[in-house]
């Protein structure tokens, strides 16, 4: 949830290329050899079309974690998947980008095979803000509005971000017909009952304090306004 697939979707983009996602975790199976071929016919459809998207390997640490001295057969299972993806890896041609919240336990071989490595951390003021402005649209705030909010939800991810936001919208848009509050606590209230954070994660004020949230709610401009079409 902190925007590597979006980087991914913008990185493509950039390139005038499709995205193709694939999440590493489903390619797994619990019988011998069936995780390594199934690795196989993923770079085999690949074959002929990766000059024209970019790849990306979703939960990569789900399949390409550090190899090990072999205790147990499922030692030696999880050392053969490694070398397939490596052998996999060096002979595509395309754009191949490789995403996981665990970079400690990928094999450091399957490291090297990757030219540039970025780290992307939480939003900072300036990121949520932009995130917020971004899918409040076309709704409108003024900038202190999203300076509040900015605050408010500090430690979100961007996608935490986005379904607050979204669910804000989703509320304006059916509370005349559902009969409910339209006033900015009432709306949010609304909101953070159905939204969460993940509970690994920290949880913003949003949520920890959430009287003190109410009181800064409650002196903020509000409601949003839409530009009227021209």
């Amino acid at each position: 949830g902190c925007g590597k697939t979006t980087l991914s979707h913008h990185l493509a983009a950039r390139l005038g290329r499709s995205l193709a996602v694939v999440f590493m975790d489903r390619l797994r199976s619990q019988y011998v050899g069936e995780t390594g071929r199934n690795i196989g016919d993923l770079f085999s459809a690949m074959r002929g079309v990766g000059d024209k998207l970019v790849l990306l390997l979703d939960e990569f640490d789900a399949i390409a974690t550090a190899r090990t001295d072999v205790q147990q057969a499922s030692d030696r299972e999880a050392n053969t998947i490694v070398d397939s993806l490596l052998a996999r890896i060096e002979g595509f041609g395309g754009v191949l980008i490789a995403a996981t919240n665990r970079p400690d336990s990928i094999d450091p071989a399957l490291w090297r095979r990757f030219g540039l490595h970025l780290h992307v951390p939480m939003p900072g003021d300036d990121e949520r803000f932009a995130i917020i402005k971004r899918y409040l649209d076309p709704l409108h705030i003024a900038d202190e509005a999203i300076d509040l909010l900015s605050d408010l939800l500090d430690g979100a991810s961007p996608a935490l971000i986005q379904q607050v936001i979204e669910g804000v919208k989703r509320t304006l848009v059916l509370a005349p017909r559902l009969h409910l509050p339209t006033d900015a606590v009432a709306v949010f209230d609304h909101v953070t009952a159905s939204v969460q954070p993940h509970p690994d994660a920290p949880s913003p004020a949003l949520w920890s304090d959430p009287k003190a949230a109410r009181k800064e709610l409650a002196g903020m401009p509000w409601p949003p306004t839409r530009p009227e079409a021209t």
